[in-house]
């Protein structure tokens, strides 16, 4: 026996349509509200949340803007895309893992402000030297500085000696263990006069920086390094501006 119908309850029926009429426009009320609230904020203002919003999760720089969420904040409005073009801050943090036409079009967009860089190979691939040079040709901008040898990125870095990185004064230099990569290679081809701020981190054994590397060294850091402590007295005793220094996660040799 077939189950009879029950009749349509229009009045319900007109009721719902009504109230998802009602919330449409309620939303639509609230958006134009806030647009309008949002275009009486002056760029600075505008500026300073776009940054918060498109920060990245990663932790090689002090503040990172993630690509991605540029792109997507600035399809929001014209408004958005030209101060996500044209504030210089957000192009400043810069990897050679990036192909070399983003790494130029970080550096135009980033104009003469000082750069954050990053030195690395990334998924087993080779540092491109193209790469290194586009970015060595503004090394006078260079304040922040990563480095992490490895198979990889150790023969493109070798492959330009004599460098004077005097602009830098951030340094954090990244080995990784039992690469045969020996650190005392950079720091005898590279110069990091000016360096305030060093950060070495699962260092080689053996791998202390020579004595008057870091004449102006103000605050050391060491991760998982095994030293000798002739080797540290050595280089304290040329850094005489030394206010800070964690050297806990550290064990030193047998001498």
């Amino acid at each position: 026996m077939p189950i009879p119908r029950q009749p349509l309850n229009h009045s319900t029926t007109n009721a719902t349509s009504l109230q998802a009429q009602n919330d449409g426009e309620l939303l639509k009320r609230a958006q134009d509200a806030g647009r309008k609230r949002l275009n009486k904020l002056p760029n600075e203002i505008l500026s300073y949340i776009i940054a918060l919003a498109s920060l990245s999760a990663h932790d090689f720089f002090e503040s990172v803007y993630d690509e991605k969420n540029l792109q997507a904040l600035s399809l929001t409005c014209r408004r958005f895309y030209a101060i996500i073009i044209t504030n210089r801050k957000f192009w400043r943090c810069i990897r050679t893992e990036n192909n070399l036409k983003t790494i130029k079009r970080y550096l135009k967009l980033a104009g003469s402000i000082p750069l954050e860089v990053e030195l690395r190979a990334y998924n087993g691939h080779r540092m491109a030297r193209n790469r290194l040079k586009t970015l060595l040709a503004k090394k006078q901008q260079w304040r922040y500085l990563q480095i992490t040898l490895d198979y990889f990125s150790a023969p493109a870095i070798k492959y330009y000696p004599s460098q004077n990185f005097d602009a830098v004064k951030s340094l954090k230099l990244i080995t990784r263990n039992r690469i045969g990569v020996d650190t005392r290679a950079i720091y005898n081809s590279w110069s990091f006069r000016n360096v305030e701020y060093l950060t070495l981190m699962n260092e080689n054994e053996g791998s202390l920086p020579p004595a008057d590397t870091f004449p102006q060294l103000e605050i050391l850091r060491v991760f998982r390094m095994e030293y000798r402590p002739r080797d540290l007295i050595a280089f304290l005793g040329t850094t005489p501006l030394i206010r800070a220094m964690d050297m806990d996660s550290c064990r030193h040799k047998q001498i």
